[in-house]
Order: structure tokens, then C-alpha cells, then sequence
């Protein structure tokens, strides 16, 4: 539902009804409506998106690979129950040339994938390092000498 045609809806109680007497070019800046309205979508966040984050927090930006590391994140991290009959929304916005929507529908059981890919154990167990070592450890093979010039 949107603000500006239901103002008066109960979801939108705590949002101070002074801001409909803004000019709509100030509401863009303005950090109280930012405010206010990140608060209010906060637990929504938690619920809809975190779940799917585990991977890219502990792993950065992986490109396209992001995609479906919180495709993982979701499998490892929601109960199998709450998933099933549940669509998954995936949207990849690609270098802004193009990008790709597309939703799953989780028909079956995923404990098995969910065990197989033991992600949350693989995440806490991965050693983090300092570029300089990172580096270094691509310097011992041979054929990642060629990365190297691009880092």
C-alpha cells in the first residue's frame, strides 16, 4: 500500500502526518521521512531480505555469483517447512546494460539440499586474510601469475 494514497492506514500509525504537507521536492533529502519510513520497513527487511544476505556478508560481492548465493543463503538459513509452496523472487540487475527477474516456486522438501550445502558451517569456517596474503597465495601458482597484473 502506498502512503501517499492511504495515509490514514493502520500500518503507516507512526509515520507523522505532517509529511503530506511537504513539498514533494524536499520529502527527497528530507532525513526524518528517511527515517521514518526505514523504521517502518525494518522488520519487513528482516523478514524478506536477511535471510537471503548470510553468503554476501561474509563474502562480499560475488557478481553474478551473488545471485545464487542468496538463493543458498535462503535454503540454508529458512526452514525447509516455511519454504515449501513458497515463490523465491531472484533478480539480478546485471552492469545496468541488462538484468534478468525470475521467480522459483519451492514445490519440495529442501532439507537435503539444505544439509548438503552446510553453508552457514562452510561461511563460519572460512579463514579471512589480508590482500597482501591473498596475493601472496596466488603468487605460488603459476597459473594465477596473470590475475596478479590485475590486482
Amino acid at each position: 500500500m502506498d502512503y501517499l494514497s492511504s495515509p490514514n492506514s493502520p500500518e503507516y500509525a507512526n509515520i507523522p502526518v505532517e509529511f503530506l504537507d511537504l513539498p514533494y521536492k524536499s520529502t527527497l533529502t528530507d532525513k526524518s521521512i528517511e527515517k521514518a519510513f526505514m523504521a517502518l520497513g525494518k522488520d519487513d527487511y528482516a523478514q524478506r531480505v536477511t535471510p537471503s544476505m548470510r553468503c554476501a556478508a561474509r563474502c562480499g560481492n560475488m557478481y553474478t555469483a551473488s545471485l545464487y548465493g542468496g538463493l543458498a543463503s535462503v535454503l540454508s538459513t529458512v526452514e525447509p517447512q516455511k519454504l515449501k509452496g513458497n515463490r523465491l523472487s531472484m533478480y539480478a540487475f546485471g552492469s545496468g546494460c541488462a538484468s534478468s527477474f525470475f521467480t522459483l516456486r519451492v514445490k519440495g522438501d529442501t532439507t537435503e539440499i539444505r544439509e548438503k550445502l552446510d553453508l552457514i558451517n562452510r561461511l563460519q569456517s572460512m579463514k579471512v586474510v589480508s590482500c597482501q596474503e591473498f596475493v601472496d597465495a596466488l603468487a605460488v601458482c603459476p597459473h594465477l601469475q596473470l590475475m596478479l597484473r590485475y590486482i
